[in-house]
């Protein structure tokens, strides 16, 4: 899935945005607002490992949001399992230099409707 959403755009993550990834994921007023599974301080080996899984595997949707051609948060839907496998979470983040622009309000527009599509 790719789509532009104006000032931004959604698009498969790429091994190469690991060095943006960490610029934008290592701050902690985006960190407090996450689970517990992203790490903080976030290094450039944490961007390493999640490039290389969202690389590998499909059974989600994990995509980047992109500002200014540089990966700058992100966005996925997590389908659920067992008696929770016809739901779906979705998740989110944004550097907080780009918060407060309508960049997450037109990435979950775009992607909910194409996640009634893929999934169940």
């Amino acid at each position: 899935m790719q789509v532009s959403l104006g000032a931004a755009s959604l698009r498969p993550w790429k091994i190469e945005d690991a060095l943006a990834l960490v610029e934008a994921a290592n701050n902690r007023n985006v960190w407090i607002t996450l689970r517990d599974r992203m790490p903080h301080p976030y290094t450039l080996a944490d961007a390493e490992d999640y490039l290389q899984q969202r690389t590998r595997d499909s059974s989600g949707l994990a995509l980047c949001i992109e500002v200014a051609g540089r990966a700058a948060g992100g966005i996925g839907l997590h389908p659920g399992e067992d008696v929770s496998r016809l739901t779906a979470e979705l998740g989110f983040w944004l550097a907080e230099p780009f918060w407060h622009r309508g960049i997450i309000t037109a990435a979950v527009r775009a992607v909910v409707p194409y996640g009634f599509k893929r999934f169940r």
